[in-house]
């Protein structure tokens, strides 16, 4: 459910900021800066070049682990996160009335959907920032992979955790420093 409510919020971002479809390689293809610059052609004949033959560029395969390097590697995931709540939704494919998704922004980031308990959801507040308490979850990733991404990817990453607890925010905790989980 977590993955169909980004892939709509994605979606309708997209169609919000007007992303054209067409290929980068399409001459035709202009910005709304270069309407102008298609449309006054040169009537100039234009200068034959000599052809050069041109290069593919050269594919170089991904290599595996060797048998040193491990094939997996696991990481701890606990601790807690800041966000600011903007809505709470049902969660549609479950029970469309009851609230139980909790549309939230950490700080200068984007929206994303977090899946709550309906215990939970029935207590926030839109509007307020919270400090969201996650269960202890061992991931199948590298430390280093998941210290690089945000709490949206995260929680997209890792179906398995989970918002156990919440409170009110400090003005401490609001900010730069609201990330607070624990990567081991």
């Amino acid at each position: 459910m977590r993955r169909i409510v980004i892939l709509f919020l994605f979606v309708s971002i997209l169609s919000l900021c007007g992303c054209s479809r067409q290929p980068i390689s399409d001459p035709s293809a202009t910005t709304p800066g270069q309407t102008e610059q298609a449309t006054e052609k040169p009537t100039e004949k234009p200068t034959e070049k000599p052809t050069e033959p041109t290069q593919a560029p050269t594919v170089v395969p991904l290599q595996g682990p060797t048998n040193n390097q491990s094939t997996s590697q696991t990481s701890k995931v606990s601790g807690s996160f800041t966000v600011t709540v903007r809505n709470i939704l049902p969660d549609y494919v479950l029970d469309d009335v009851t609230p139980s998704v909790a549309v939230v922004t950490p700080f200068q980031s984007n929206l994303f959907a977090l899946d709550v308990s309906q215990e939970i959801a029935s207590q926030l507040k839109i509007g307020k920032t919270y400090v969201f308490t996650v269960n202890t979850v061992i991931a199948d990733y590298s430390k280093n992979m998941l210290q690089t991404l945000g709490t949206a990817a995260l929680f997209e990453l890792i179906p398995e955790l989970e918002v156990t607890g919440f409170r009110l925010a400090k003005s401490n905790e609001i900010g730069l420093e609201s990330l607070h989980l624990t990567i081991e």
